[in-house]
C-alpha cells in the first residue's frame, strides 16, 4: 500500500513538472522576445528583440533581458508566474544573477518587471513600479503594446547603463528626455502614497490617543494626591498637613478634576508626533512598494521632524485662541505646580525630585520595577545560464 501511494505521489510531481514545461516555452539562440498573444507585428518584434540583444552585448557581463507576452496566466498570480518563467529560463549569468524579465498578460491586463538578484540594487521595486505606472500602463490602456514595451525597455536599460548607445532605429526617441526621467527616479516622487491623507490621519489619531492617555494619567495623579492628603490628616504629621497651603492645593485639584478632557504638554506632543509620523510613513511606503530604500528612510526622518515642528505649534496656537478650557487648564495647572506644597506629588514632578512624592512621605515602601530583557531569541537543460529571482520587481494592472 505504501509503495502504491509513493508511486502516485511521484506521478503527480512528474505530471506537474511536465505541465509546467509545456506551459512555458523554451527559448534558444538569440530569441529574447516571445509574443504568444500576437499583439506585435513582425517588424516590432524584430526591433525589440534587437534592442534587448544590444543591451546584453554592451553590458558584456552575462546580463540577459527577456520580454514575454501571454494571453493569461491561468488564474495564477502574475508575481508567481513571472518568477517561474524567470527561473525556468535561467535568465542572467549564474554568478551575477543579472537577469531582467518583462511579462505581460494581455487578457488579465497585468504586467510585471521581474528583476534578478544582481540588479535589485539598481532596478529597485520603487523604480520598477514607476516604470510600470508611468510608461507601460498608459500605453497598454490604449492597446499600444509596442510603444509601451519600447519605452519601458529603454527606461529600464537607462537605469542600469546611462551610457547605453541606441540603434539608429530608435533615434526618434528623445534620449535626453529619458536621461532626465531616470535621474528623477531617485530624486522625486519617492513617496508613492497619499502623504497628506496619511499624515492627517496619523496626526489626529495620535493626538486623540494622547488626550485620552493624559486625561487618565492626570486624574490618577489627582486621586493619589487626595489619598495622600487624607492619609496625612490621620497620621501624626497632622500639624504639617493641615496647613492652609495643603487645603488650598486640594481645592485647586478639585476644580481641575472637573474637566472631562486634559490636554497633553507641548514637548510630549512633539516627540510622539515625530516618532508616530516616521513610523506611519515607513509603513505606508512598505505597503505601497514592498520595499523602503535607505534614501527614503532618511527623507522620512527629515519630513517627520520638519512638518511636526510647524504643525504642532499651530495646533497649540489654535487651542489657545479657540479653546477656552485649554486656557483655563493651563492657568490652573501652572498655579497648582508652582504653589504646591513641597511634599506634594506635583511639586516633586515640577522640580524633578520624584523621591519627595507621596509614596515617600507616607512611609509606604514600594519596590522599583526593573525592565526585563528581551532575547532575540525548477531546472532546465536548454541554456547554460543560471540566473535566479527571489521575487524582486514590481507589478501593475490596467
Amino acid at each position: 500500500m505504501k509503495r502504491i501511494i509513493l508511486i502516485l505521489v511521484i506521478l503527480c510531481f512528474s505530471f506537474s513538472f511536465s505541465s509546467l514545461a509545456h506551459e512555458i516555452p523554451s527559448v534558444t539562440g538569440n530569441i529574447r522576445l516571445i509574443d504568444e498573444a500576437n499583439v506585435l507585428s513582425q517588424q516590432e518584434k524584430s526591433t525589440l528583440n534587437k534592442l534587448l540583444l544590444d543591451f546584453e552585448n554592451q553590458q558584456a557581463d552575462g546580463s540577459e533581458f527577456f520580454v514575454y507576452i501571454v494571453n493569461s496566466t491561468n488564474n495564477e498570480s502574475i508575481e508567481s508566474y513571472a518568477e517561474q518563467v524567470f527561473n525556468y529560463w535561467k535568465i542572467g549569468s549564474k554568478n551575477e544573477d543579472n537577469g531582467l524579465l518583462i511579462i505581460v498578460a494581455v487578457d488579465d491586463r497585468k504586467v510585471r518587471i521581474e528583476v534578478g538578484i544582481g540588479y535589485e540594487g539598481l532596478v529597485t521595486d520603487l523604480i520598477a513600479g514607476r516604470i510600470i505606472r508611468e510608461t507601460l500602463l498608459p500605453n497598454f490602456k490604449t492597446n499600444d503594446y509596442y510603444l509601451g514595451l519600447q519605452k519601458g525597455v529603454v527606461r529600464t536599460i537607462r537605469v542600469i547603463n546611462p551610457e547605453f548607445i541606441f540603434d539608429s532605429q530608435l533615434n526618434e526617441m528623445n534620449q535626453e528626455e529619458y536621461n532626465n526621467e531616470i535621474e528623477e527616479l531617485s530624486l522625486s516622487e519617492l513617496i508613492t502614497f497619499p502623504f497628506l491623507k496619511v499624515y492627517l490621519s496619523v496626526f489626529i489619531g495620535l493626538y486623540c490617543c494622547m488626550l485620552f492617555r493624559h486625561t487618565k494619567k492626570l486624574k490618577n495623579l489627582i486621586l493619589k494626591e487626595k489619598m495622600g492628603y487624607e492619609y496625612r490628616k490621620k497620621s501624626k504629621d497632622n500639624k504639617h498637613t493641615m496647613k492652609h497651603a495643603w487645603n488650598d492645593h486640594i481645592q485647586k485639584l478639585e476644580l481641575l478634576s472637573q474637566y472631562k478632557i486634559h490636554f497633553p504638554k507641548f514637548p510630549n506632543v512633539v516627540i510622539v508626533m515625530i516618532i508616530g509620523t516616521f513610523c506611519a510613513l515607513l509603513t505606508a511606503q512598505f505597503i505601497q512598494n514592498g520595499d523602503v530604500q535607505p534614501i527614503v528612510i532618511v527623507l522620512f526622518i527629515f519630513i517627520a521632524i520638519f512638518i511636526n515642528f510647524f504643525s504642532v505649534p499651530l495646533l497649540f496656537i489654535g487651542l489657545f485662541l479657540l479653546c477656552k478650557s485649554y486656557k483655563e487648564q493651563s492657568i490652573k495647572i501652572n498655579s497648582i505646580i508652582t504653589l504646591s506644597p513641597k511634599d506634594s506629588i506635583f511639586h516633586a514632578l515640577y522640580y524633578g525630585n520624584i523621591s519627595t512624592s507621596y509614596s515617600r512621605s507616607s512611609n509606604s515602601s514600594r519596590s522599583s520595577r526593573s525592565s526585563s530583557s528581551f532575547r532575540s531569541s525548477r531546472s532546465s537543460s536548454r541554456r547554460s545560464g543560471g540566473g535566479s529571482s527571489r521575487g524582486g520587481g514590481s507589478s501593475g494592472s490596467w
